[in-house]
């Protein structure tokens, strides 16, 4: 009876196939058992915040 290795099968990227808005296809990995734990409003904001001569505008 073979065996498996659960956990080095839990660490491999998720490869995905997607359209985007024209139609065409994009391919890319989501990486499996990385969950970010910091708050993306929060670390948008630390990057935003690296450089200080950009001013943000609102989107019309």
């Amino acid at each position: 009876m073979a065996t498996t290795n659960l956990k080095s099968k839990a660490r491999r990227p998720l490869k995905v196939k997607l359209l985007n808005a024209s139609g065409q296809v994009i391919e890319g990995l989501i990486p499996s058992g990385h969950l970010s734990t910091e708050d993306p409003g929060l670390a948008i904001a630390n990057e935003l915040g690296k450089h200080k001569h950009l001013d943000p505008t609102p989107i019309p």
